[in-house]
């Protein structure tokens, strides 16, 4: 099957060295026979999830020598060599046999990871030599040190605010629910905002993708929340054996036909019918408007949407990268939030970004729930939308710090 443009090659890991450490970078390839329409961040998730074995054995070893409390354990040691071995077993395998996709993914997320000249990455200041032996995925130090403190006052406000209080709380208890997502979620923005941050716009691009949306009337504040729209509201299935709550058929225009398998995400309906009955309700994919409309159709049932607002209208960074750029909107940004599960897609606004991880197929998932808690505190009521923004969540300091774990310890400890 030949690849066109209309859809993403799938993402295959390749690694490459980050401050003497072997960071897995997904860079885009063209595959022989498959073609898919969600983005590779299931795929990163499950690599991730492999490779945090590894980087947790390595940081034991690390302590090891270092302090010399630790015990070596060969059993351990031998079961996570033996299922590294079977891992990269299993991914000699898959390529060299893949198996049969008929769910595709149309690139909702750009593949921020793959930049041309990774060679810039080493002038960031967030890469220095200090990170030859520390281990960022951990956190146990701030784990350590903070879980002493937990009855003082002011920690525990923090935990009253969204994404803050569970990202604390899945650095301080590795156990807690989504702890990993969490900690996997901080480490990919604190790693790559700063590379979409230095590369540079088209500006004639804005100018040339500019939308002329009506303000919208008669509603009670005079926000705008944008939602993006996969692994944020949804999630597309990647094979057809996968649990899903809907099936769409899509038909392109070389008349290939496909059926998507759909997840909802727990609130994503009632979210959008509530915000819509208060205020102005849009959402923005990266994803072809030939899939997305089935999706949002399901999403928005009574049309409650201001705007649906697709990839033609991403601005492209480096010809291959796709964000969200906020310039394309006539709207004063004081009273504009954009929600996307990457935080790379609004890099250049972290004042008016909101996080939040990223949804597969958890069926106890609560939070749009909490999401649309703090949206009604703090942000509808708001006179300008971007000091709350950056006070709460501090993206925009994450590039001042050495290391992931200096800059969390620092921000939300």
């Amino acid at each position: 099957m030949k690849t066109t443009n209309k859809l993403p090659p799938r993402n295959t890991g390749t690694q490459l060295n980050y401050a003497n450490q072997n960071l897995s970078i997904f860079q885009n390839q063209k595959p022989i026979n498959l073609r898919r329409y969600t983005t590779g961040a299931e795929e990163m998730r499950r690599h991730q999830n492999s490779y945090g074995s590894q980087k947790r054995n390595e940081s034991n070893e690390i302590q090891k020598q270092t302090k010399g409390k630790c015990q070596h354990n060969t059993a351990d040691k031998q079961f996570t060599e033996n299922g590294r071995q079977q891992h990269v077993s299993s991914l000699s395998d898959s390529q060299s046999q893949q198996p049969p996709l008929v769910m595709i993914k149309c690139q909702a997320k750009p593949q921020f990871e793959n930049f041309k000249n990774h060679a810039n990455a080493k002038n960031h200041n967030f890469i220095t030599q200090q990170q030859r032996n520390e281990k960022p995925h951990s956190f146990k130090q701030i784990a350590q040190v903070n879980s002493k403190h937990l009855s003082n006052c002011n920690e525990l406000i923090k935990f009253q605010v969204y994404y803050v209080g569970d990202l604390q709380n899945a650095i301080l208890n590795q156990n807690a629910k989504n702890s990993e997502m969490f900690r996997e979620h901080i480490v990919v923005s604190f790693t790559y905002i700063p590379l979409i941050q230095k590369s540079e716009i088209d500006i004639q691009q804005i100018e040339d993708k500019k939308l002329n949306i009506p303000l919208a009337r008669n509603k009670k504040y005079n926000k705008t929340i944008i939602f993006d729209m996969d692994e944020t509201l949804m999630h597309c299935n990647e094979d057809e054996n996968d649990k899903c709550q809907f099936k769409i058929p899509i038909e392109f225009e070389d008349g290939e036909r496909i059926v998507a398998g759909i997840n909802i995400r727990n609130f994503a309906k009632e979210i959008i019918q509530k915000l819509s009955d208060v205020c102005e309700v849009m959402v923005f994919t990266a994803s072809q408007d030939i899939y997305a409309n089935q999706v949002i159709n399901i999403l928005d049932p009574h049309n409650n949407l201001g705007k649906r607002i697709f990839r033609d209208n991403c601005i492209s960074l480096d010809d291959n990268h796709l964000i969200k750029h906020l310039g394309i909107l006539n709207r004063d940004l004081r009273n504009v939030v954009i929600i996307d599960n990457s935080s790379c897609s609004f890099a250049h606004h972290l004042e008016n970004g909101i996080p939040i991880i990223s949804f597969y197929n958890d069926e106890k998932d609560n939070q749009l729930i909490k999401l649309y808690r703090y949206l009604c505190q703090y942000i509808l009521p708001a006179e300008d939308v971007r000091p709350i923004i950056l006070a709460h969540f501090k993206q925009d300091k994450l590039i001042q710090y050495e290391t992931v774990e200096e800059a969390v310890k620092q921000l939300y400890f």
